[in-house]
């Protein structure tokens, strides 16, 4: 057996509904909204300098074996973040990768960055043949013959000597 939600009718009495476009009643609403808007701005700047103070007191009421915990936590937290960096930059340099490569490696222990530095190392490595010359300019040709078909096809294009 399934129950069914009572169908909910308009109501009659909403003037919204009803009532055609009252400009002086909108004008009355956006001012009772200015209105509050005001006021809220306004206890706004009374309760900010209030909230200032409340957090100052709280600060100042630490002890200072809580500030000292604060310093020391956060002077951990900077300790592990520089032996992590060192770690990844000793492991980059064993590997012979460039030292600017060292934060690309990923892991929490040395064994973890060396297998990481491996898989980086792999994808490094050049996969083709080294190309002599200028890399931006492609391969240069190997026989003569083909350099005589460029220069031939340039002439023509050109005109004059290549």
């Amino acid at each position: 057996m399934t129950e069914q939600a009572p169908e909910v009718a308009p109501e009659a009495n909403d003037p919204a509904d009803s009532d055609p476009f009252d400009a002086e009643r909108a004008q009355a609403k956006i001012k009772k909204a200015n209105d509050e808007a005001r006021n809220l701005r306004a206890r706004l700047k009374e309760l900010e300098p209030l909230a200032q103070e409340a957090e100052r007191q709280r600060e100042a009421s630490k002890t200072e074996a809580q500030r000292l915990s604060d310093r020391a936590a956060a002077a951990e937290s900077e300790l592990l973040k520089v032996r992590g960096e060192a770690m990844r930059t000793r492991v980059a340099l064993t590997k012979g990768m460039a030292a600017d490569l060292a934060d690309r490696l990923r892991g929490d222990t040395e064994d973890e960055l060396s297998e990481d530095a491996d898989r980086l190392l792999a994808l490094l490595k050049p996969s083709g043949p080294a190309l002599f010359g200028d890399a931006d300019q492609g391969p240069r040709p190997t026989s003569p013959s083909a350099d005589g078909a460029e220069r031939h096809i340039a002439r023509r294009l050109f005109g004059g000597t290549t």
